[in-house]
């Protein structure tokens, strides 16, 4: 059985919305060729644990519909879990940087732009130590769970926007991350400042 690639399944909803995008209505051109920078937190579900995330990014709007933006976050929390009668905690974190081309649907002037966005990037996650305690001992143990690690990472996802005034907006966003081996779902809210009008 041939198996479909994470890129081929990511592909085609990004190529069906970008025809989508490009056949859809005149729409307002009030945030043509803006730059404009983003700043969020939120949270990832990552390795048995949800993680608390923060980050930013810079992009360019260079059309009412499209805009490209580079985006670095970092996510970390704490996992505990008991296994055997053992109890297994320890800190978990990751970071990403990502690009990323976000396909908008402006519905008209100050109301709500959903988006789909699609990218790539790389993921990276340090070296995790977790405590072991066994039953009876005095002390935990501390155990090497995984090793430092950096792969390409795919992302796909969407949200809305929401302009709060001309320049200032709100930004709710679903992605999912794939990279490290996994993929992981992201929920974050954000608040996005466009600049060059």
């Amino acid at each position: 059985m041939q198996m479909t690639s994470p890129f081929t399944m990511m592909f085609w909803p990004f190529f069906a919305s970008l025809v989508l995008a490009c056949a859809c209505g005149r729409a307002t051109e009030r945030a043509s060729r803006v730059g404009e920078v983003t700043g969020y937190g939120g949270a990832t579900a990552y390795e048995d644990a949800t993680l608390k995330t923060f980050g930013g990014s810079v992009g360019y709007r260079f059309h009412r519909r499209f805009l490209v933006h580079v985006e670095f976050d970092h996510q970390r929390g704490t996992a505990s879990q008991t296994l055997f009668g053992a109890t297994v905690s320890g800190r978990v974190s990751r970071s990403d940087v990502l690009g990323a081309l976000n396909v908008l649907f402006p519905i008209g002037n100050r109301r709500p732009e959903p988006y789909i966005t699609v990218g790539g990037g790389f993921s990276h996650r340090p070296m995790t130590v977790v405590q072991v305690r066994l039953p009876r001992a005095s002390q935990p143990s501390l155990l090497v769970l995984a090793k430092e690690e950096t792969t390409p990472a795919l992302l796909l996802g969407g949200g809305m926007r929401y302009y709060v005034s001309k320049r200032w907006g709100l930004r709710p966003e679903v992605l999912a991350i794939g990279g490290l081996g996994s993929i992981v779902p992201r929920i974050s809210l954000g608040v996005f400042y466009q600049f060059g009008r």
